[in-house]
């Protein structure tokens, strides 16, 4: 856990976790920048640790806000801030539950591909690219699909690929049956 030190006569502190909706996005949201203000507008900075867990130490008594910087990175959350109020106790196991946002790939985004005829798969991140073999081009050709790569890191929540698969799968399925699943590359995001 991380501390952060204001001043040596105050003795209180405020801790939790960062939870999210979704365990599997878990590991996108650390660290994560979160902001402690008193009273009097100070801000305390801080980062959750990679178990997503903070701790403010050296807190007087009186009303702080905490804050998450939602802003980070491509991983969003609704912005949130909660008002805590230090009355001579310190304040242990706070849970914040976040709110995922999803941006780039949403089930608004899918119905839009497949209205296009843009069908993508997207395939799980840090996944090795690999050439296609003539076989897998040919399962692209006659399902009309290509394979979407993000390369070796996530850039938005996990369940937001598995939701814009979803509405892909449902849409190949009532086209094709349930038998281009078995033909495409088992690294699809969701397929398995």
């Amino acid at each position: 856990m991380l501390i952060f030190g204001v001043e040596a006569q105050n003795k209180y502190s405020i801790s939790g976790k960062l939870v999210l909706p979704n365990k599997e996005d878990e590991y996108e949201f650390s660290p994560r920048t979160i902001w402690l203000k008193d009273s009097i507008g100070n801000t305390i900075g801080g980062t959750a640790d990679s178990a997503l867990f903070f701790n403010f130490q050296g807190l007087g008594n009186g009303k702080y806000i905490l804050a998450l910087d939602t802003e980070q990175s491509f991983f969003v959350t609704k912005p949130f801030d909660t008002v805590l109020v230090v009355n001579n106790n310190s304040i242990r196991n706070i849970e914040l539950k976040l709110e995922t946002v999803c941006t780039v790939f949403t089930e608004d985004t899918a119905n839009n591909d497949i209205a296009k005829g843009h069908i993508r798969l997207i395939m799980e991140p840090g996944s090795v690219m690999f050439k296609y073999s003539k076989k897998q081009k040919r399962i692209q050709k006659k399902y009309k699909l290509e394979y979407y790569w993000s390369g070796c890191y996530r850039f938005t929540h996990y369940s937001c690929l598995k939701s814009y698969n979803r509405v892909i799968f449902s849409y190949l399925d009532n086209k094709y049956g349930a038998k281009w699943r078995t033909k495409v590359i088992d690294k699809v995001v969701g397929l398995n």
